[in-house]
């Protein structure tokens, strides 16, 4: 979540403007809720680089082993 999108939902559920943003008891439970659900569609878990690594490692180990009986 960038800053700018951050400031943009603040003012969504902001309830008064003076030198500062003021919001209502009700308002800063909404921002908070809106920025914990935001989730990025662009945003995909993947598994650590070494995981590939410890994979092939694990299988040649086992080729290695059943070879070696």
């Amino acid at each position: 979540m960038t800053d700018n999108e951050i400031i943009d939902l603040m003012y969504e559920h902001a309830t008064a403007f003076s030198s500062c943003v003021q919001f209502s008891e009700q308002g800063v439970l909404d921002f908070a809720r809106a920025v914990r659900n935001f989730v990025p569609s662009v945003v995909k878990p993947e598994p650590p680089k070494y995981v590939d690594d410890m994979w092939r490692f694990l299988e040649s180990a086992d080729r290695y082993i059943s070879a070696g009986s």
